[in-house]
């Protein structure tokens, strides 16, 4: 896997993979558990170059439930981030809205109240403003950090930009799912100004 990665070759790494059972990873022996570590983070950079945000997330968690990470405070807290990052970049479906509730339920969340915060946004039924609640509020601390918390990383740099983009997409599209809970007919002006789009640029969004 790492090869082939290191290869760009991420199809071929995705295939190999497969031929891996992760029920192998249960064991709690240490040096398995490090063999787990590696495979989780080797998958992890499969799912970022293909977009799979979703995949990337439960990478996260089960990273998150070996036992040499729940034994480091810091890398707990950035694995958790990184689950929560990726399961708000993921498009909504049935099991991306799950894994948001598995997550909001996690003890853990309390220590990054942030993120917690930021979850809680997505998952309340109201309309969600880019400009004053995402950018406002949590860009600093989802993308640079704060002294109090240190950013993952994930939203850093020309891939970071790529994802901070996706993120305005999910943010859209909540709104979208929220706007035709309430609305029966809109004018393309609302709807801009709801979604926080230009018109030029909303009409693409909505298409």
């Amino acid at each position: 896997m790492r090869l082939s990665i290191a290869r760009k070759d991420t199809v071929r790494g995705s295939i190999i993979s497969k031929k891996i059972s992760t029920r192998f990873f249960e064991s709690t022996d240490e040096e398995i558990q490090t063999l787990k570590l590696k495979y989780y983070r080797q998958m992890i950079t499969i799912g970022l170059h293909d977009s799979e945000y979703l995949d990337v997330c439960r990478y996260y968690r089960h990273i998150l439930e070996t036992p040499s990470i729940q034994a480091d405070a810091e890398q707990s807290k950035t694995s958790l981030k990184c689950a929560v990052i990726f399961v708000l970049l993921a498009k909504h479906s049935p099991d991306q809205w799950d894994m948001v509730h598995r997550l909001a339920q996690m003890r853990e969340l309390e220590n990054i109240a942030e993120y917690k915060s930021i979850l809680n946004v997505f998952m309340d039924e109201e309309l969600i403003s880019w400009k004053n609640t995402i950018c406002t509020q949590f860009e600093k601390v989802l993308r640079t950090g704060t002294p109090t918390s240190p950013s993952t990383g994930m939203l850093e740099g020309a891939e970071g930009d790529k994802r901070w983009k996706d993120l305005h997409l999910r943010v859209g599209e909540h709104n979208m799912r929220m706007i035709s809970k309430y609305y029966t007919k809109i004018s393309f002006d609302r709807l801009a100004k709801l979604l926080d789009f230009p018109v030029d640029e909303m009409e693409k969004f909505v298409c």
